[in-house]
């Protein structure tokens, strides 16, 4: 497989715009001249803003991470020199917010409680608009980047876009400022072509002491087995993992503990009195997985958490069904080519919980013929993503209160339009026609920090809310 290229001195120069830790989050940060991009050439690529990129060899191409490592040795530079005068100038807003509608000053007092939680961290930074430049930190990290052999969990696609089904993705090409475009080697988990999982060490690639070890020593021992009510916000879990809050691990632990939230507190499907004797089994369906494939092994955390139970993961989407069918054709001894690409049994201290994750390559997508040709043959007790309709333990997360509001009220018509098709006198009718409590709430294991967007400044976090579709009965 193709290594990941290496991170380039990119001449590019952006204007700063802020560090403030402690800068009020609705403070806005004037617009000027000074905040367009301006790049410069480098070697024999020649660019500029809203341009197309004239490349004179196709092997040569800008890196779309190199900014933010430049922004770092600058701001780096300026700590290292005392001068409280060079610090001022460094600052990372986006844009103001200027003006705020009833609804939006609803969703707006939230902000409080998820400011709390990034300040916990020593690592956090707040700019004058509220937001958290996560890239900067991981930059800071040396962990921002694309390729699972380089840069292990924290491998990323790069640009500004969350999702591979974005417009904007699909249609930028090499249009607009080199950070906002994605890299053109990534491919999410790319770690999988090849024979073998790196150690859990070498795939955080940060200070050991800082990792949420999967495998234990005399240094490094498990953590206790974890009770009822003992995990239920990122400190609870330090404290249970032994972590203190220099550890930059929430910024990828959110997505296997947003699960454990969905599973135990949202769907109700976990048994807290199974036993060694008396195992409960627990097939999980995990819908849209993009870059989840990077940091697959993460989700131990759930045999970690839950114990006396055998977890089957089988994730869903373009992205793994992509890769498992490369690897067929061109690395056939890799691990995307395995039934099971990831196994881990906890310690027997912890409850000896198991997890195996599998990668759906039958199907682009989750359809719900995938629960067998001639009716439900092989029902999960639970999906995490993104459908509706089916009597199955099912829940998502939110980026935004608003955006999941907006959700939640369209499920009813959503729903009423289907059961225009389908006889009352049917089981799938039935199941449709059921009263449903789609509360929204605030998850605890939401990946600390406001995310960086140039128009929003309502809270807006990587799975920040919850959106229970179809609960289930409390175990």
């Amino acid at each position: 497989m193709a290594t990941p290229r290496a991170l380039s001195d990119v001449s590019v120069a952006h204007a700063h715009a802020g560090p403030g830790r402690k800068a009020t989050p609705l403070q806005s940060a004037p617009l000027s001249d000074e905040k367009a991009i301006r790049l410069q050439p480098v070697d024999d690529v020649t660019c500029t803003v809203g341009a197309k990129i004239h490349a004179r060899t196709s092997s040569q191409q800008m890196d779309p991470f190199a900014l933010f490592y430049r922004d770092v040795r600058e701001l780096e530079a300026a700590e290292k020199s005392g001068n409280p005068e060079k610090l001022k100038k460094f600052k990372f807003s986006i844009a103001p917010q200027t003006s705020l509608c009833h609804t939006d000053q609803k969703y707006m007092t939230r902000l409080p409680q998820f400011r709390s939680v990034l300040e916990q961290f020593s690592w956090s930074r707040i700019e004058a608009d509220g937001t958290f430049p996560a890239e900067l930190i991981k930059a800071r990290l040396k962990v921002l980047g694309s390729g699972g052999v380089k840069f292990g969990y924290w491998s990323v696609p790069g640009g500004q876009q969350s999702h591979d089904t974005s417009t904007y993705v699909r249609n930028a090409g090499d249009m607009g400022p080199v950070f906002t475009r994605r890299s053109e080697e990534y491919m999410h988990g790319d770690i999988m072509l090849e024979k073998e999982w790196p150690t859990d060490i070498e795939m955080w690639k940060i200070d050991e002491k800082n990792i949420p070890h999967l495998f234990f020593t005399d240094e490094y021992p498990p953590p206790k087995q974890v009770m009822p009510g003992d995990v239920k916000d990122w400190k609870g879990w330090h404290e249970w993992r032994g972590l203190t809050f220099d550890s930059p691990a929430a910024l990828l632990m959110d997505a296997p503990l947003s699960v454990y939230h969905l599973l135990v507190d949202i769907l109700h499907v976990i048994d807290t009195k199974s036993t060694p004797e008396k195992r409960q089994k627990l097939k999980i369906h995990f819908l849209g997985a993009e870059v989840e494939l990077n940091f697959l092994p993460l989700f131990s955390e759930l045999a970690l958490l839950l114990p006396n139970t055998d977890i089957e993961l089988e994730v869903f989407g373009k992205p793994a069904f992509d890769l498992v069918h490369q690897a067929r054709k061109n690395y056939p001894d890799s691990i995307a080519t395995n039934d099971i690409v990831w196994s881990y049994t906890a310690p027997r201290k912890c409850g000896g919980g198991s997890i195996n994750i599998k990668l759906h390559a039958k199907d682009e997508n989750w359809t719900r013929t995938t629960l067998g040709p001639s009716g439900p043959d092989d029902i999960p007790q639970a999906m995490v993503g993104l459908n509706a309709g089916l009597d199955i333990p099912f829940a998502v997360t939110e980026y935004a209160e608003q955006s999941a509001d907006q959700a939640a009220d369209s499920l009813p018509t959503m729903k009423g339009t289907y059961l225009k098709a389908l006889s009352p006198a049917t089981k799938e009718y039935r199941q449709l026609a059921k009263p449903r409590d789609n509360t929204i709430t605030v998850n605890p294991f939401h990946r600390p920090g406001q995310r960086s967007l140039p128009v929003v400044r309502m809270p807006n976090a990587y799975s920040g809310f919850v959106i229970p579709i179809v609960r289930g009965v409390k175990v």
